[in-house]
C-alpha cells in the first residue's frame, strides 16, 4: 500500500475497517483509480491470517481482467488459479486440487480467479459447495453490479463466509430488484469514494467539450416518418406491455434512437475536430456505438486516408492475451496514436496513458459515462500526465412546430443529463460555445409541447 497516494491511503484503510466492522461483508463504491482492487487484496490478506486456511473466489467480468487480478494477486506472494488457463472440464478438478493443498496445511490461502460466466457454472458451484465443509470461502465480486442480473440470482450460492462487493457504481440503473438483491447478498455500501473525491487525488482533472451534430438529409427524412408514426401511435405508450400496439411503438422509438447514435455527421464533426498535424494526435481513445458497425468502420476509414496509426480493439483482441500486450505496448509507446472500439474498452480495461477521448455513441446508462471516464482519467506518472480532455457529441433532434412526443423528451433529457454529469466534474465550460449553451439548447427542447 505504500505506492498509494497519502489521501488515498487513509481512506483505503477506512474501507478495510468499514468492513471488518461489518461483520466480513460489505459493498465498496470505489471510483476508478480509487485503489479497490489493493484495498480488497490488503481485506483478504487480512482475513487469510485470522483463518486457518482461506480460499478466496474473485469474480470479474471480462478476461482482460482475469488477467490483471491475476497479476496484482502474485504482488501479495500468491500464485493465482487463473480459470482463462484451463478448459472447464478441468475447472472443477483445479479447485479440488487447491482445497486438498489447503487441508494438508501444503498452503495457507488459494485464489481462484473466474469470469462472472464462470461462477454461475452448476460444476464450479457444487465443487464450492463441498469445498466449504472445510475451508471458509471468500467471495470477491469485481464491477459487482453485473452480479445483480438474473442470471446469478438464481444460482447464488449461500456458502461464502466472507463477501467483498466492489464497483464504482453498484447501483443498477433502472433495476431496483437487482441493486436490493447486491445488497442483500454482499451486504451494504461500507464505503464510498466517488469520481468527484478522486479528481486530482487519484485521477486527473479533464476538459470536456460538446460538439453539436446535425442530421443528414437521409437521415431527416426517416426520422420525419419514424416522428409520424410514434406520434400516431402515441396512445400505446399507456398499454401493457406485450400489446401489439405498444411492442411497435417501441420498435419504431429504438429505431428513431439509433439515428441519433449512429448519425453519420458525428464522423464528420470528428473529421473537422482532429487535429490537422497527425503527429499532434496520441494516446487517443474513440468510443463508437454497438448497435452497428458501420459507425466504427467510418472512423477506422477516416483514420487510415489521414494515415493515423491505429488498432481496433474487439472481443477478438481482449481474447488474445499476447495480441493485445502488444496491442497496448504499442500505444503506450505511442507507435499506436488512437485506439477504436465499441463497449469494449468500457469495462476493467487499464490503459492509463490515454489522454483524449472521443465518445461518438453513449447509451443512457451513468455507470457507462463513470467507466468510460476512469479509462481517461488516471493519472500516468511515466508520461507526467496532468489533465486529460474529453469529447462529447450531440445530435440536436428535429421537430416540426415545437412539438416533442413523450419518448422523445426522454431521448433528449437522457442526452441533457450526460452533458450536466460531465460538465459538473470538468474544469472548463463556461467558454463561449461550451457545454452551457449546449445544455440551454436541450434545456429548451425538454420544455417545448
Amino acid at each position: 500500500m505504500a505506492q498509494l497516494h497519502n489521501r488515498q491511503f487513509f481512506s483505503s484503510k477506512k474501507a478495510v475497517n468499514a468492513w471488518f466492522e461489518n461483520n466480513g461483508r460489505g459493498i465498496l463504491a470505489i471510483a476508478t483509480g480509487g485503489g479497490k482492487t489493493l484495498t480488497a487484496l490488503v481485506i483478504a490478506s487480512f482475513v487469510a491470517n485470522q483463518e486457518a486456511s482461506l480460499l478466496v473466489i474473485i469474480a470479474v467480468p471480462t478476461i482482460v481482467l482475469l488477467e490483471q487480478w491475476a497479476d496484482d494477486v502474485r504482488n501479495f506472494g500468491v500464485e493465482p488459479l487463473n480459470f482463462q488457463n484451463f478448459p472447464t472440464n478441468q475447472q472443477g478438478q483445479k479447485i479440488n486440487q487447491s482445497v486438498r493443498r489447503l487441508r494438508l496445511g501444503n498452503t495457507k490461502c488459494e485464489v481462484i480467479i473466474a469470469t462472472h460466466e464462470g461462477l454461475k457454472s452448476e460444476r464450479v458451484i457444487t465443487v464450492l459447495e463441498k469445498a466449504e465443509q472445510n475451508t471458509p470461502l471468500m467471495l470477491i465480486g469485481d464491477e459487482v453490479h453485473n452480479l445483480g442480473s438474473i442470471g446469478f440470482q438464481s444460482v447464488a450460492p449461500n456458502i461464502f463466509k466472507y463477501r467483498l462487493g466492489l464497483s464504482a457504481t453498484f447501483v443498477r440503473q433502472f433495476d431496483e430488484a437487482g441493486t436490493q438483491f447486491l445488497l442483500n447478498y454482499f451486504g451494504s455500501v461500507v464505503f464510498e469514494f466517488n469520481l468527484e473525491d478522486a479528481i486530482r487525488v487519484c485521477l486527473v482533472p479533464f476538459d470536456y467539450h460538446v460538439h453539436v451534430v446535425m442530421l443528414d438529409e437521409q437521415e431527416e427524412l426517416e426520422w420525419g416518418e419514424l416522428t409520424y408514426e410514434i406520434r400516431r401511435l402515441s396512445y400505446a405508450a399507456e398499454l401493457a406491455d406485450g400489446a401489439n400496439e405498444k411492442e411497435r411503438w417501441k420498435i419504431l422509438c429504438l429505431k428513431r434512437r439509433r439515428i441519433v447514435e449512429s448519425a453519420a455527421g458525428k464522423v464528420k464533426v470528428l473529421a473537422s475536430i482532429l487535429p490537422a498535424n497527425k503527429s499532434d494526435i496520441k494516446r487517443t481513445l474513440i468510443f463508437c456505438t454497438d448497435k452497428q458497425p458501420e459507425q466504427l468502420n467510418a472512423v477506422n476509414d477516416l483514420l487510415n486516408n489521414r494515415h493515423i496509426n491505429f488498432h481496433q480493439i474487439t472481443a477478438e483482441e481482449t481474447t488474445n492475451k499476447n495480441r493485445l500486450q502488444k496491442i497496448i505496448q504499442a500505444f503506450d509507446s505511442d507507435e499506436l496514436q488512437v485506439l477504436t472500439s465499441k463497449r469494449v474498452l468500457d469495462e476493467g480495461f487499464n490503459i492509463p496513458q490515454t489522454k483524449t477521448a472521443f465518445l461518438l455513441a453513449s447509451n443512457t446508462v451513468k455507470r457507462q459515462w463513470i467507466q468510460r471516464l476512469g479509462r481517461v482519467l488516471r493519472q500516468y506518472p511515466k508520461t507526467n500526465k496532468v489533465k486529460a480532455v474529453i469529447h462529447d457529441f450531440v445530435v440536436m433532434p428535429s421537430h416540426e412546430n415545437g412539438a416533442i412526443d413523450l419518448d422523445l423528451k426522454g431521448l433528449i433529457k437522457g442526452e441533457l443529463s450526460r452533458v450536466q454529469f460531465f460538465d459538473a466534474l470538468c474544469q472548463n465550460g463556461l467558454e463561449k460555445g461550451g457545454t452551457a449553451d449546449v445544455i440551454e439548447q436541450l434545456l429548451e427542447l425538454t420544455e417545448s409541447k
